[in-house]
């Protein structure tokens, strides 16, 4: 919903249901991830970035995936400093318990805080 667009990254961290999930600082170069987010009987989840996120600009990105069909929610990648709720980006808001969070780093990558 439109409220929980807009929500900060501190406001989100202070509901009480929130889950705080974290990157390395600063992310190791040439690699990649997925992790399946699960929060059992979520009617949607929002998801909203630290301030601090950066990325380097398009070689090293973050992808949401559907579980259900493997599309993306939201923008078909995040990067450089393109994050839910931060400068003019919304939060996210899925509607589902879970999705894939990827991540991929290029060889030059892994400068930036994560």
């Amino acid at each position: 919903d439109k409220e929980m667009s807009s929500i900060s990254y501190d406001a989100a961290l202070s509901l009480p249901d929130a889950v705080l999930i974290e990157s390395p600082h600063t992310y190791p170069r040439n690699s990649s991830w997925k992790r399946m987010i699960k929060v059992e009987g979520a009617a949607s989840l929002t998801v909203t970035f630290d301030k601090q996120t950066m990325t380097e600009k398009t070689d090293d990105c973050l992808v949401f995936v559907r579980s259900d069909d493997g599309g993306t929610w939201g923008a078909n990648q995040y990067d450089c400093k393109r994050f839910p709720g931060l400068a003019d980006e919304p939060a996210l808001i899925i509607d589902d318990d879970s999705f894939m969070l990827c991540f991929e780093s290029s060889k030059y990558g892994g400068v930036a805080w994560g």
